[in-house]
């Protein structure tokens, strides 16, 4: 089956609200909310076609848009390669009004706060695109504290400069010869984030996550069920989410995700660990909503271990239908490598912790 191959456009106004349109309901996938966009006509480049179906669809003119990500996604009846651009700056032609309810083509189109779209609106295609917008550049990993004082510190300091994706991953070994610290750790933890705009992705041993689950933990914190579900509705832009070791992630199945999901946590993502094209599709058939590819570039911590480098990481971003951050000798400077590898950005201790 030949691939259709889709420009699409990410246009966020400055109330951090997107424009999306109502597909026919006489099309694929009808009825449906969309990003705009459409077809990538032969001999078109994919910045041409984009740049055709925004002026089709809307009347209007790009001046500036970058690549965002590319996601590949099979119907069964049709597969497309969503090619996703974000257009920064453009221009509505004479008595365009992208404020109003209808597009160029008559369609239906509308603006809407990004913590409100809903995956179950949109084709499957395009709910990794909502993931995309919903997660920051950069994914910060906790490392080394001394005490849960430290911990505190460290964690207000990532906060104060801006992150909102932290993961606290805890070692099996270093959890049993700390049982009491870590219970403290993944309290504080899971404060924070239901009360502020941080997402606490806990990377911990199986054995303290369904503690977790069984609320023996949430039952000692100041949290009722109420918060935690405010928390991942939206009002509270944070929450609480699971990310998984490689190791665990092929251990998991579609059924353990979806009980994952439903539990009383409520996970607002789920994610994990990949080192290979394998651990991505994994990844992708159990539905997490991202992934970390490591390694990128050599690191300090893991010496022995063979780094891909950055045109092997685009390759198996290319493949991949959920956002996946660069993990490996990180930085600051690397944002805009990750991105224009395909990555959502970049994961790692040093830039934050």
């Amino acid at each position: 089956m030949a691939v259709v191959h889709i420009a699409v456009a990410v246009i966020i106004d400055a109330q951090d609200r997107a424009l999306i349109s109502l597909r026919r309901k006489n099309t694929h996938q009808g009825g449906l909310w969309e990003f705009p966009g459409g077809k990538v006509e032969a001999g078109e480049t994919i910045r041409q076609a984009l740049y055709r179906e925004l002026h089709e669809e809307l009347n209007i003119l790009i001046q500036s848009a970058r690549p965002l990500i590319t996601l590949s996604h099979d119907y069964n009846d049709k597969q497309v390669c969503l090619h996703v651009w974000n257009v920064q700056q453009y221009c509505c032609e004479p008595g365009v009004n992208l404020m109003g309810n209808q597009g160029a083509e008559g369609q239906a189109i509308k603006w809407l706060d990004v913590n409100k779209l809903d995956p179950d609106d949109f084709p499957a295609a395009d709910k990794a695109i909502i993931s995309v917008l919903k997660l920051p550049d950069r994914y910060l990993i906790s490392g080394e504290f001394s005490s849960l004082e430290d911990f505190k510190k460290r964690l207000s300091h990532a906060v104060e400069q801006g992150v909102r994706l932290l993961q606290l991953r805890l070692k099996t070994s270093w959890v049993k010869a700390n049982r009491q610290l870590a219970q403290q750790v993944v309290e504080h933890g899971i404060t924070l984030a239901c009360n502020t705009a941080v997402s606490l992705m806990l990377n911990i041993p199986d054995e303290l996550r369904l503690a977790i689950l069984d609320s023996a933990i949430l039952a000692t914190t100041i949290l009722e069920p109420a918060i935690l579900s405010e928390a991942v509705s939206g009002h509270i832009s944070g929450g609480i989410g699971l990310h998984f070791n490689s190791v665990q992630l092929n251990q998991l199945s579609v059924g353990k995700i979806q009980a994952y999901r439903q539990s009383r946590l409520n996970p607002v993502w789920l994610a994990a660990s990949c080192h290979s094209q394998s651990d991505l599709q994994q990844a992708q058939t159990l539905g997490l909503d991202f992934a970390v590819l490591s390694p990128v570039k050599k690191t300090t911590s893991h010496p022995l271990a063979k780094p891909m480098g950055w045109s092997t990481f685009r390759s198996l971003v290319e493949q991949s239908s959920i956002p996946v951050y660069a993990l490996g000798g990180m930085n600051e400077k690397d944002i805009m490598l990750a991105q224009q590898a395909g990555a959502q950005g970049i994961a790692g201790i040093s830039f934050g912790w």
